[in-house]
């Protein structure tokens, strides 16, 4: 083993922290920190830049995809509102044409309706 402390074990971690620790002819930590901090600042600035590209990105493709949906869904009502319209104008078509049929099976639905309700 070393006479010197900072040669083996956590001595070398403890100089590159610490002004305290540094021993004679080892590096000062402020100088072994120095490009680091200058090279983490540009890390940082990269991430950073990388980071709002994709917040970017994220935003315009939530923005396609809210677009995609109204539209789908205002499609999707005037279809139902079509279907709907047309299944009404033919439901009065058939009460003109055959109104005790109609009265029939409304007078039948009634009836099933108060059977199954009744059962409770």
């Amino acid at each position: 083993m070393s006479d010197n402390p900072i040669d083996g074990g956590a001595g070398a971690a403890l100089a590159a922290h610490s002004k305290d620790a540094a021993a004679a002819g080892a590096m000062p930590a402020s100088s072994a920190t120095g490009n680091e901090r200058a090279s983490a600042g540009s890390a940082a600035s990269g991430i950073s830049d990388k980071v709002g590209r994709l917040s970017e990105q994220a935003s315009e493709a939530a923005g396609r995809a809210a677009s995609w949906a109204s539209s789908s869904a205002g499609s999707a009502r005037q279809a139902l509102s079509g279907q709907g319209g047309r299944a009404a104008d033919q439901a009065s078509d058939f009460v003109r044409e055959q109104p005790l049929v109609a009265i029939a099976i409304t007078g039948l639905v009634c009836l099933a309706l108060g059977v199954l309700l009744g059962r409770r």
